[in-house]
């Protein structure tokens, strides 16, 4: 390393897993009067992004290795003999910009690291937007290894600073990974940091997730290189918060080099994004057996307290009573997954990686979810929430929606409980004091459990209301988070802000227990709608702890649309892989449809379409699809991809979009998995949007009491017909048209959007409005 005090920004879009513990602070460089100093850039090849993706199409189909993200670049990069220095407010500060090219992230390995006291490492995006650090003194290891994460772009900037006349500084790179997919949300926000699972999969915090809410807290995502795993946090007989981390065997590179990102997670059912600043960096390797495919390392440092870890309990009886089980994973790198096994797993030797009778648990089929590759390592809880196996391989996988309904297997935690020494067994180091104990609880140290918490864990059983006004019943989870037995609590809640009759519940939940509670039913408006729950008052006193009282929920109803539509395709480097189809949702009849027919309404992530099909597009094309309705109703938009991911952005840059006939985009994308779809009701008033619509004035708009109509230049008879966002007529009446206003009076109609339909014998006109 060359003697220079240690400055270092770097400019990296590129992606490597490492997350350390960081310390805050905020870049010196990004405060400098003239930000438009010029820093050193390194650069990294180009990747052959058509031979990626074909190497992906194979191995994407196996568990059996890591889920590939990134292409790693081996380099001799020297940050001192790279960056600028400058001094600066008694500060050396130092900079090296990396730029991966079109990367959607990038990561970084440094094997020999070193910071003196006083000084600060960060590493950011150019903008400033994203910042990791401050990496100090304290994330010094023995090893030297220091392995950082994910930053989104395709350039960072590496920032180091020192007091003058400090210590020597040490901070070489081995290793750039260009992230060229979806791992850990980037690049698109709206995928989340690994968004890039099949659309089977179930996010953990989906009311069926509920029950197992501190497993979750135990899991986490594995980032090495351009790789990703799965595992989790782990409990030892003495519960002493030694951070253990439970893997798969086939999942090991060199855990110092790892990066173990926490609650990366949704936090609702249908979100695809979570945190990624929750992380820890390095490990070390204390066991492991291809025996039963387990890896067990500890990390580098105890989790904070901030990131709220669970130490997941283990079951090594290895006995074949395990009646249900539940695996808690990362798939494809995404948010945190859960899937169910409603059946009992059971032994099975299967010949795995070299070895040919790995001892595993066997799962025929999931009944929920699945599994996919990047969900490796992961853990196998049974129906009493212990870990019992961690995952090797399989077949299951999404096909579109659906379960392909194939078989996964799990290396045993119970054979991997012995060995010949510590190297190749558990017990050494689940039970150190060698007491036999073949059984722990789940332990989670920081939960604070107070007398009486009543909790709320989400509003649930909203059908879907795209097409529907109708009245529904919702359901709350009520948890019992205290630690006396909950008896009674009263239920606030209001609809659209109008409060509802309180609900004063009776019964019996002991600590952690959670029952569902039904709410009134609940009539929505067109358009946006809330739903808050309140809680007070358990066992008729105060709440405790009043944090976790209140839930919201936003329920779409009645999205209308008007016909027609204007579907727009810009395809991506390989528009073969694309199909699309309007279709009526009730009897399934397709009004439009769009690309390699091949590929099909049902065909996402299946991986074998070609350019030769029938209607395949062609690569980096705009096609442009008028869709006429002859009639209102319920109407999906389904686009499909049969590489399941999308249309943009790792292998060109396409995009989509639904527009009505009143220029309304219905939607608009490109970032998806196999399939996404849309649906809104589709007004049919048999008119075209022409000079007469034009000249059709309404306002107020949105309007509380009276609609004033003027429609200059016409006299006579008119019709007026009044549509709510169903099509359904609301409203119909004769006027004669003196050249005056119109008025209507709305003040009776429920607040939501309208269609105003009027014509005579040779003019019809519409115009959309909303109520207040």
């Amino acid at each position: 390393m060359k003697n220079v005090y240690f400055g270092l920004i770097t400019v990296l879009i590129c992606q490597l897993g490492l997350a350390q513990i960081e310390h805050g602070g905020f870049p010196f460089a990004l405060e400098f009067e003239n930000k438009n100093i010029q820093i050193p850039t390194y650069t990294t090849p180009e990747i052959d992004l058509k031979l990626v993706e074909q190497e992906d199409a194979v191995t994407d189909q196996y568990k059996e290795t890591m889920y590939r993200f990134g292409i790693d670049h081996e380099v001799d990069v020297d940050f001192f003999e790279l960056a600028n220095t400058v001094i600066h407010k008694e500060r050396i500060i130092s900079r090296l910009q990396i730029y991966c090219p079109d990367a959607r992230s990038v990561n970084f390995l440094v094997d020999d690291f070193y910071l003196p006291e006083g000084s600060q490492l960060f590493v950011y995006s150019p903008n400033g937007e994203e910042i990791k650090g401050a990496f100090t003194a304290e994330n010094n290891r023995e090893n030297r290894i220091f392995p950082v994460g994910l930053v989104g772009g395709d350039q960072i900037v590496i920032e180091y600073s020192a007091p003058l006349n400090s210590e020597d500084a040490s901070f070489h790179i081995s290793q750039i990974t260009h992230g060229y997919r979806s791992v850990l949300g980037y690049v698109d926000a709206s995928k989340g940091p690994f968004g890039s699972s099949g659309p089977c999969n179930i996010n953990v915090n989906c009311p069926e997730g509920l029950p197992w809410a501190d497993q979750k807290r135990a899991a986490a995502i594995i980032v090495q290189g351009g790789g990703v795993c799965s595992g989790s946090m782990v409990n030892n007989v003495n519960q002493d918060e030694t951070p253990l981390f439970l893997t798969a065997n086939h999942c090991l590179g060199n855990p110092a080099s790892w990066t173990y990102y926490f609650n990366h997670e949704s936090a609702s059912c249908s979100g695809s994004s979570g945190p990624t600043n929750q992380s820890i960096s390095g490990g070390s390797l204390l066991a492991s057996s291809s025996g039963s495919d387990f890896a067990l390392i500890e990390l580098n440092s105890s989790i904070p307290a901030s990131y709220e870890p669970c130490f997941a309990g283990y079951d090594a009886t290895d006995i074949q009573n395990v009646t249900s089980a539940v695996s808690i994973h990362h798939p494809g790198g995404d948010v945190k997954k859960i899937c169910f096994e409603e059946d009992s797993p059971f032994h099975q030797n299967i010949s795995f990686n070299g070895n040919p009778s790995t001892r595993m648990w066997y799962i025929n089929q999931w009944e929920d979810g699945v599994t996919e590759p990047g969900s490796s390592g992961s853990p196998l809880y049974n129906q009493e929430g212990r870990v019992v196996g961690v995952l090797s391989g399989g077949a299951a996988a999404c096909a579109g929606t659906n379960n392909n309904g194939q078989y996964d297997f799990y290396g045993r935690v119970g054979f991997a409980w012995d060995g010949t020494n510590s190297s190749n067994r558990l017990k050494d180091h689940l039970d150190p004091g060698n007491t036999n104990t073949l059984i722990t609880d789940m332990f989670c140290p920081y939960d604070v459990v107070f007398p009486n918490d009543a909790a709320g864990q989400g509003i649930f059983n909203i059908p879907d209301l795209s097409c529907s006004l109708d009245p529904f019943s919702p359901e709350f989870n009520l948890k019992n988070s205290g630690s006396n037995t909950l008896n009674s609590v009263t239920l606030n809640y209001t609809y659209n802000g109008d409060s509802q009759d309180p609900i004063e519940w009776t019964g019996s939940l002991e600590q952690n227990e959670s029952t569902n509670v039904t709410l009134a039913s609940f009539t929505p408006q067109s358009g946006s709608n809330t739903i808050i729950v309140s809680l007070s008052m358990p066992n008729g006193v105060s709440d405790d702890n009043s944090s976790n009282d209140v839930n919201s929920t936003n329920v779409e109803a009645g999205l209308f649309s008007e016909a027609n539509w204007t579907v727009t395709i810009n395809t991506d480097d390989y528009g073969y892989e694309t199909y699309w189809e309007v279709r009526e949702q009730g009897t399934g009849d397709v009004v439009a449809f769009g690309g390699n027919t091949e590929v099909g309404p049902n065909g996402g992530g299946n991986q074998d379409a070609g350019g030769a099909d029938p209607g395949a597009y062609d690569d980096n094309d705009t096609y442009i699809t008028e869709v006429e309705f002859t009639e209102s109703g319920c109407y999906e938009f389904i686009i499909v991809d049969d590489y399941a991911d999308g249309i943009c952005c790792s292998f060109g840059s396409g995009s989509y979009s639904v527009v009505d006939g009143g220029g309304e985009v219905i939607v608009e994308g490109g970032e998806f998995g196999a399939t996404e779809t849309t649906t809104r009701s589709v007004v049919y008033t048999s008119l075209s949007e022409d000079d007469f619509s034009q000249r059709i004035q309404v306002y107020p708009n949105p309007v509380s009491d009276i609609l004033n109509v003027r429609i200059p230049g016409l006299i006579g008879t008119v019709q007026l017909r009044l549509l709510n966002s169903l099509g359904q007529m609301i409203k119909q009446e004769i006027r004669n048209n003196t050249g005056e206003l119109i008025q209507i009076d709305t003040r009776g109609l429920v607040p939501g959007n309208y269609l105003l339909e009027l014509s005579n014998d040779a003019n019809i006109g519409v115009k959309r409005f909303s109520v207040k």
